[in-house]
């Protein structure tokens, strides 16, 4: 098991020097006087705390769980998402939907994910050989209003017949991408596209 957090190591742990506070009896102000310090340790503040409830938020509440969570505490799962990640103080939801078939996520730092499965492009047919090669180019929509600029793709066959060369958005809702095969005839053709980007 990791070790995440490092104890401080002084010369005197637990020293401290007191000064009294002029004009006050019995009113002292104190500071450490532990001699050489030889590891400042792990940080006692509340930024260390913020990462460790993050981490605990992100590894045991799934998105199902926030939603139950947000309907019974009466609020949307965005405000949620807001409430816990300004908590943490990392990005966190601000937006998220279904457009035309694709899922999207918008991110108070400004990313934005969006991912559609198993689209669709009907029977195509390889037009073009390189050796027992075949390839076909495609050309699809992203949703308008999701992204602002081309995001950067991963596009994924979710047929057994193609595979994915490359794959590039052209603007912010379009997209082409060169699928392979090594069949001759027309091939039933599904992709599995994930977006990211602003």
């Amino acid at each position: 098991m990791a070790d995440y957090f490092v104890d401080r190591v002084v010369e005197h742990p637990g020293r401290v020097q007191l000064t009294a506070v002029s004009g006050q009896t019995d009113v002292y102000d104190m500071e450490r006087a532990e001699g050489a310090v030889t590891e400042a340790g792990t940080p006692f503040n509340a930024a260390t705390f913020n990462d460790i409830a993050n981490q605990i938020i992100q590894s045991i509440i799934t998105d199902t769980e926030l939603t139950a969570l947000a309907e019974a505490m009466g609020v949307s799962t965005e405000r949620l998402y807001a409430l816990l990640g300004s908590l943490a103080g990392r990005p966190y939801v601000v937006e998220q939907g279904t457009a035309d078939g694709w899922t999207y996520r918008k991110w108070s730092d400004g990313a934005v994910e969006a991912w559609a499965s198993n689209v669709s492009f009907g029977s195509q047919t390889p037009n073009v050989w390189i050796s027992p090669i075949r390839y076909k180019d495609i050309t699809g929509t992203i949703p308008s209003g999701i992204f602002t600029a081309a995001p950067s793709l991963q596009v994924t066959s979710a047929t057994a017949q193609w595979w994915v060369n490359n794959a590039n958005a052209t603007s912010p809702t379009s997209y082409s991408a060169r699928l392979s095969t090594v069949a001759s005839s027309a091939q039933q053709t599904f992709i599995n596209i994930f977006a990211k980007g602003r």
